[in-house]
C-alpha cells in the first residue's frame, strides 16, 4: 500500500517496507517478489538497513491518528533475516522514525520524520538526540570518514548538511 525504504542484504535479496500495512517485501536474486514478514510487533517499518543476518528497523508507529499516521510512537527495532524474530532496540518511543544509517559499530545514526529529529542510538537501546531540525526529515546519508551528514528536508524542499565529530 505505501512502499517507502528498500535496502539489500548479504546475499544480494532486495528487502522493501510498506508502512502502512506493517511489512516487509522481498525480491530475491530469482526476480520472485512477495511479502517476506508482516506482524503487528513491527511499529509500521519505515527505514531499513541491512547488516549481517539482521534488518535494522525505523518504526514509523502505529496509526492510531487515522491515516496520517503522526502520533509518535515508533522504536528502532530489528529483526533476524533467517529465524525473523524481532528484538525491539529501544523501549521507548522515539517518534515517526524514517532513515537509519550505521554511525559506528555500536550505534545507528536515526530521523524522526515529525520530530525534526535526529538521534544517535546505541545497539544496547541508548538514546542520544544529536540534532533538532524542522518537521520533514526523511532518509538520511551519514559518511562516517567525511564526518558528513546529509539531511533531506522534503517539506522544505531543501538539503542540509552537518559536519558530525
Amino acid at each position: 500500500q505505501f512502499l517507502n525504504d528498500v535496502t539489500v542484504d548479504k546475499a544480494g535479496n532486495v528487502y522493501v517496507s510498506d508502512m502502512f500495512i506493517s511489512s516487509i517485501y522481498k525480491l530475491d536474486k530469482m526476480g520472485n517478489f512477495s511479502e517476506w514478514f508482516t506482524s503487528p510487533d513491527m511499529d509500521n517499518p519505515n527505514g531499513l538497513l541491512a547488516i549481517g543476518n539482521e534488518i535494522y528497523i525505523s518504526g514509523w508507529g502505529k496509526f492510531t491518528d487515522g491515516k496520517s499516521g503522526l502520533a509518535p510512537q515508533g522504536r528502532f527495532q530489528k529483526i533476524n533475516i533467517k529465524t525473523k524474530q524481532i528484538t525491539t532496540i529501544t523501549p521507548n518511543v522515539l517518534g515517526n522514525l524514517d532513515g537509519v544509517q550505521v554511525n559506528d559499530k555500536n550505534s545507528f545514526i536515526v530521523s524522526d520524520w515529525k520530530g525534526g529529529k535526529v538521534y544517535k542510538v546505541g545497539k544496547n537501546g541508548s538514546t542520544e538526540e544529536l540534532l533538532k531540525v524542522e518537521q520533514g526529515v526523511g532518509d538520511i546519508l551519514y559518511l562516517p570518514k567525511k564526518g558528513m551528514l546529509v539531511l533531506p528536508m522534503k517539506k522544505q524542499n531543501q538539503i542540509l548538511f552537518y559536519q558530525v565529530k
